[in-house]
């Protein structure tokens, strides 16, 4: 008998996985996903590109039924058009989830609730499919960590999750599902660069792999096939999206569950830089300010984070925008912890393009008195809570570690030459860099398996110090472990976050609408009303 595929099992799970089925924990973070990935879309309806890319929905659904929602707009369109233009204006400006890994709710909620509303499908179906769906997502992107693309840029996950739930909204059985996953990877999506840092493309990064993936749900219904090995085939998905495929971490479905490490943003941009714009604002805090009202208040600003971070700036400035845009803000360290600084928060109004040009000139002056640097302690300690990352990375072949080397070097770049060894030795995190270093080593003959990961509340350690050097004042410091709203921080304060976002974006009460939510046999047709009306 042959082994099951990835893509079977997959199947297997999206479609025949009871809600009941669903551990209580993880459908309560799972309602805070549908509502961060509303308030996404909903923040940015006055965002100029996601009203010409609802304007292309609009002219490519002239004759459909307009059964489903636009949350930004109020907008009726098929369902497949209101998932693509939901999806666009949640993009935008990067007010997304994300967990262990990928940034899943694009498709794991959007598609979902567009076909569930135009199906009159209950919220118990929205929750129960966004559930299933961030399970396969997220383990595509896992099992790809150590390869090419990180973060948002995993676009195919959407591929693969539109087509999930599109199956697991419709009703389809498990066949039907595999048959989409694999024509849904057929051509997988990417990003590359240049665009995911232009706005005009960056908006697309999931829209355009979810519609494909909504097709390919359409044609499997229709009956059409694909190959169930196309992830670990020959020449596969793993051949050209992984160094070093961890196929380990596509099973334990339904006993571990990526969704409990779900991670809700406090700003605007990448995951990471939550952390150093919280850690900016505790140090603004501490020195009894509200903003920075002049750059030349400040001498010096000391940003020592992770190598994810301190990678995200070295790329962000490989790109050689001079514009101040939202996008330059989103994706720069240096540029959203001036920012943050210059208004006493960051917030999605402040991206308006008035905004950002009143500050640009402000914004670039401070930026440039930021120095983002990569603290081997903080990266150390963030790899540790892995506990078998170093079984992971010992599968890894001399061919496969050069590879991986190679990309971490084009990504860095060829450093400022401020971390010698000396530094390095002298460096106050040392001591804990080793000890992780140690205990990644000693986990090298763990078994890999998804189930020994403790992924309930997992520890999102994007960390960052902040210290700020006023030209007047002593310095200040802060320290944030976890960003606000990331897993490992305290669920009641999360979920009072949210509660909060839902209140900005809408402008009403959560509290009915958190009720909304709390109940499997509302029909997604009242929530939609609920916040939209």
């Amino acid at each position: 008998m042959s082994p099951e595929t990835i893509l079977s099992r997959f199947a297997r799970f999206v479609a025949e996985t009871p809600a009941a089925d669903i551990p209580e924990r993880v459908l309560a973070k799972v309602r805070l996903q549908v509502l961060t990935s509303l308030t996404a879309a909903r923040f940015s309806h006055w965002h100029p590109m996601a009203k010409m890319a609802l304007a292309a929905e609009k002219a490519g659904a002239r004759g459909g039924r307009k059964t489903s929602t636009v949350i930004a707009t109020g907008d009726r369109l098929p369902a497949e058009n209101a998932a693509c233009a939901n999806a666009a204006y949640a993009m935008t400006l990067d007010f997304d989830d994300y967990m262990l890994m990928g940034h899943t709710g694009y498709s794991a909620v959007l598609p979902a609730l567009a076909y569930l509303e135009r199906s009159n499908g209950t919220v118990g179906e929205l929750l129960s499919t966004a559930a299933v769906t961030n399970e396969v997502m997220g383990r595509l992107s896992l099992a790809c960590f150590l390869g090419p693309l990180n973060g948002q840029m995993w676009s195919y996950i959407h591929n693969l999750g539109g087509a999930a739930g599109a199956c697991r909204a419709k009703g389809l059985d498990p066949d039907v599902t595999k048959n989409a996953m694999a024509l849904s990877l057929y051509q997988p999506n990417f990003c590359l660069a240049p665009g995911f840092w232009h706005e005009g493309s960056k908006l697309l990064t999931s829209a355009v792999p979810l519609r494909a993936g909504l097709w390919a749900a359409r044609y499997a219904e229709a009956g059409l096939s694909g190959p169930e090995n196309i992830v670990e085939g020959p020449l596969g998905f793993f051949h050209f999206f992984a160094f070093t495929p961890v196929p380990e971490f596509t099973g334990d479905l339904g006993s571990a569950w990526l969704s409990d490490s779900l991670s809700y943003k406090r700003y605007p941009g990448t995951s990471y830089i939550n952390a150093p714009v919280d850690a900016a604002l505790g140090a603004l805090l501490a020195a009894g300010k509200k903003q920075v009202k002049d750059p030349g208040e400040v001498k010096r600003i000391a940003v020592d984070t992770t190598l994810l971070s301190y990678s995200l700036e070295n790329v962000s400035k490989a790109q050689g925008r001079k514009e101040v845009d939202a996008i330059a803000v989103n994706f720069s360290v240096s540029l959203s912890v001036a920012y943050a600084l210059l208004r006493g928060d960051l917030a999605p109004d402040h991206f308006r393009e008035d905004e950002l040009s009143a500050f640009a000139d402000r914004i670039q002056a401070l930026a440039a008195r930021v120095k983002v640097r990569h603290d081997l302690a903080l990266s150390a300690k963030t790899v540790s809570t892995f506990p078998m990352l170093g079984a992971v990375l010992a599968k890894a072949n001399h061919r496969q570690f050069s590879r991986l080397r190679d990309h971490l070097r084009a990504l860095n770049g060829p450093g400022d030459g401020s971390r010698s060894l000396a530094k390095t030795l002298a460096a106050p995190g040392f001591p804990g860099f080793v000890k992780n270093a140690l205990k990644l080593a000693a986990s090298r003959n763990r078994p890999i398996r998804l189930a020994d990961v403790p992924l309930e509340n997992y520890p999102m350690l994007q960390s960052a110090r902040v210290r700020v050097d006023w030209a007047s004042a002593p310095s200040t410091e802060c320290e944030i472990p976890i960003p606000t709203g990331g897993s490992g921080t305290d669920d009641g304060a999360r979920k009072a976050w949210v509660a909060e976002r839902t209140r900005r974006a809408f402008g009403k009460d959560p509290s009915p609408i958190l009720a909304l939510l709390e109940d499997p046999e509302t029909p997604v047709r009242d929530f939609v009303k609920a916040l939209v009306l």
